[in-house]
Formats: structure tokens, sequence, C-alpha cells
């Protein structure tokens, strides 16, 4: 199996195990059988900043 199909290492969060997703959806651990959710990251928008003459040094 190459390493594309192993797909991302995860750690199980309830067990602690360690495994590869093997790019399945839903992921699931297959010691404890729980379901992986990915955290929502939240982003900022970009900020738009005027000429450096703007701000002093």
């Amino acid at each position: 199996m190459s390493k594309a199909e192993r797909g991302t290492k995860r750690v199980c969060s309830d067990c602690g195990e360690k495994y590869f997703d093997l790019n399945h959806d839903p992921i699931v651990c297959p010691l404890c059988e729980a379901v992986f959710v990915p955290p929502v990251v939240k982003t900022k928008p970009a900020t738009r900043r005027g000429p450096s003459s703007w701000y002093k040094n």
C-alpha cells in the first residue's frame, strides 16, 4: 500500500489510538469505532492596509 492510499495519520480522541484514515468518509477509529469530526477552522477576513507612509515608525 503506497503512502497516498493510507490517507492522513490520525489520533483517536476517545481511545488515543494512532491510525491512518485510508481516505474514508466518515473517518472511523478501527479500535473503538468512534467517528472523527474535523474541527471547524475560522479564518479572519484579510484586512486592507494603507500605504506605509500612514504609519509612524
